[in-house]
């Protein structure tokens, strides 16, 4: 377990913290729709259980790992983790696949300052739309973010928690638990993250709606930061690397991309390989480079 901090001071003296599992070594997790319905229900449950000790702020079921945002200590936030971790394996168990979440750890990082922890939550609110170009960061189906400065969003379907029979919750969640809090219910199949989700609290860190839509579309180089901390392989689309060799062509040649010649190139390939975490297909795509090249500076990218 990888534990990570910062030195700036969070306002209100509350601690915050940004759970993920790496997914490079994880096998996929949720491979169809049954799959991620059934983690999604697991997270309300297990926020259920621990929405005396921890709140979580935002979250993002991806397919081979996780991301979520909670306020509370650190022994609590590992709990909660550990418990949805029991209740994943249990139901992967059932299925015949035992091992599945073998490699499925967390690295937990403390998030001290609220700067950073506006970008945290962007980050994660962003994750799912970047690898799966059916979405974008407000209709990903898989957490908390499509209820971010969206009012829209709000389901018209609520079926309460309590309508439903003992036996048919036991089925949906796999387990004899029964204690929800009252103010859950259902949309389509799973509990709406409306319930459990301080989304209010989450939005009111940002001054308004186009703060967060700045943050979330444009701040290339702060999420590569992220990313890099955490881990993560994949956090731009094209577009946004696009933009950024249009700014490191500015800054570095004071020319735009198009102008720009084979060893110029070639200077803002190593920063978009080693600093905005860019694939060799990625960079050959956006900067017109052969790949052979590219595999022979980056080999095993």
């Amino acid at each position: 377990m990888k534990v990570a901090g910062y030195d700036k001071k969070l306002h209100g003296g509350k601690e915050f913290w940004h759970v993920c599992t790496p997914g490079e070594m994880q096998s996929i997790i949720f491979r169809n729709r049954e799959e991620y319905v059934f983690g999604m229900n697991i997270v309300a449950l297990c926020a259920g259980i621990f929405r005396k000790c921890i709140s979580i702020y935002t979250f993002q079921l991806m397919s081979n790992h996780v991301h979520f945002i909670i306020e509370g200590n650190e022994e609590n936030t590992i709990g909660f983790f550990n418990e949805f971790k029991k209740r994943m394996s249990k139901y992967y168990a059932l299925k015949g696949d035992s091992k599945l979440l073998e490699n499925f750890s967390p690295s937990i990082f403390r998030i001290n300052d609220v700067n950073y922890l506006r970008n945290s939550i962007t980050y994660v609110n962003r994750n799912g739309y970047l690898v799966n170009r059916d979405y974008n960061p407000f209709s990903y189906p898989w957490g908390a973010n499509k209820y971010f400065f969206n009012y829209s969003s709000s389901e018209k379907i609520r079926v309460g928690i309590g309508k439903i029979p003992i036996r048919l919750k036991r089925k949906i969640f796999h387990t004899h638990y029964n204690e929800f809090p009252e103010n859950f219910y259902f949309t389509e199949d799973y509990i709406s993250p409306e319930c459990y989700v301080k989304i209010k609290s989450a939005m009111q860190l940002f001054r308004d709606a186009h703060q967060y839509f700045n943050l979330i579309s444009r701040r290339v180089e702060t999420f590569s930061e992220i990313a890099r901390e955490l881990g993560d392989k994949v956090i731009c689309t094209d577009d946004e690397i696009y933009s950024a060799i249009y700014s490191l062509g500015i800054k570095k040649f004071e020319m735009p991309p198009k102008s720009l010649s084979p060893e110029q190139k070639m200077e803002i390939a190593k920063e978009l390989h080693f600093n905005y975490n860019a694939s060799n297909k990625q960079i050959s795509r956006t900067l017109h480079l052969e790949m052979a090249i590219l595999n022979e500076l980056f080999p095993d990218s």
